[in-house]
This record gives structure tokens, sequence and C-alpha cells, in this order.
């Protein structure tokens, strides 16, 4: 009896452990997310911004030039990157890529942010000069989907809509989608006001901007009475 109590207690042992291990990790709750950021997200898409103009041995026409405009605008307040012009091999569209190139420098775009590409237009389409850049959308939850009986929760967790709302009021707000996914380039310092207030600073004057006037206020006579 001994021998078989003796031979028997590693497994009696692996099972008691194992046993301890399953209920320590049954007993670990679910990680529920309280907050809007946690519960619900905001996917961001990648999709291109382009226009196509049609080739003119002159260049630009004046609403091509608007085109290009529009396009530069959309293209700063999405936080710039790379404007891509692709130029048809099979066609003649050697002065519309360079006026085009032109023009989008001319309306802030730094040379090394335009980039002119080839490709080859089919023969069943006309062969534009197609310009673009690599733009992004947010896209929030869809609200509403799942309703949960609030009035019979004794687990006090957060219900299932909660913070849709707000996730979705974001991603319709927010100005570049492109901020969502890495930060901006930080602007250069400007070194001439820093060097203005740094030497206020040592002779102890006021560093700060003089009071604007037009934010002095009195008090009416006549709501006194």
């Amino acid at each position: 009896m001994s021998v078989h109590l003796r031979r028997a207690g590693p497994l009696l042992m692996t099972l008691v452990l194992g046993a301890c291990a399953t209920s320590r990790h049954d007993a670990v709750p679910e990680y529920v997310g309280l907050t809007p950021t946690e519960q619900y997200a905001i996917e961001v898409r990648q999709q291109p911004d382009e226009i196509r103009l049609a080739p003119h041995p002159t260049g630009l026409s004046a609403a091509q030039e608007a085109a290009l405009a529009e396009l530069s605008s959309r293209w700063r307040a999405a936080g710039s990157g790379t404007i891509t012009i692709q130029a048809p091999s099979n066609a003649d569209a050697g002065p519309t890529v360079e006026a085009s190139r032109a023009a989008l420098i001319t309306l802030g775009a730094n040379p090394e942010e335009v980039r002119v590409v080839s490709y080859q237009a089919p023969q069943d389409a006309p062969a534009s000069v197609i310009v673009g850049y690599a733009a992004f959308k947010a896209v929030g939850p869809q609200c509403g989907q799942i309703w949960d009986d609030m009035s019979n929760d004794r687990a006090n967790r957060t219900y299932a809509n909660y913070g849709c709302a707000v996730t979705a009021n974001v991603a319709a707000q927010i100005g570049s989608p492109r901020d969502l996914l890495q930060p901006r380039t930080m602007t250069p310092a400007d070194a001439a006001r820093r060097s203005v207030v740094l030497d206020k600073y040592r002779k102890g004057e006021i560093v700060s901007s003089p009071k604007d006037p037009q934010s002095d206020a009195t008090l009416s006579e006549a709501t006194r009475d």
C-alpha cells in the first residue's frame, strides 16, 4: 500500500498544482475598457486625393491652375507629405508636367516634396497627368448597434455603447487624421524673439508683451443705479 502511495505521490502533486494554476487563471477577471478611447477606436484609412489634367502644349489652363491650387490647399491641411505627378509615357505631356511641378512649388511645396513618375495610360482612356497625394480619412464607430438593459445591471460595468458617441464625434471633427498615426514635425524656433527675451531677462526687464489697451474695460454709469 505504501509503495503504491509513494509511486502515485508525484502524479497527485502534479494534479494539485495544475488545479491551483487553473483556478488562479480563472479568477482573473476579464478586462473591460472604462474610457471611450479604450472601448472604441478610430480607424484611419488611406485614400488618394487626385486630380486629372489633360495635357496642353502650352502647359496649364486657368481651370487647371485653380484645381492645382485647391489640391495644394487640401494637401497642406492634411499635414503635407509627398505630392506625386504621374506623367503618361505614351503621350506628349511634358509641358503640363513641368508646369504642374512649377505651380506646386510656387504654391508652397518644397522641390523635394514633389515627385514625378511615369505610367502607361490605358489605350481606351485619355492620357491624363495625374497629380495627387496620400490622404487619410478618420472613420469612427457605428453607434446604436447594441443596447443593454441598464435597469437590470448588477455587475456595475460600463454599458456596450459607452463612449461610442464621443469617439464618433472626434473622428468627424479631427482636422488631419494623419495626426492619429504620427506627430507633426516641429516648426523651427524663432531665434530673433528668443534673443530679445533673453536680453530682457538678463537686464531684469519684463519679458512679456505689453498689455493691449483694448482689453481695458470700465463700468458704465447707467448700470450703477
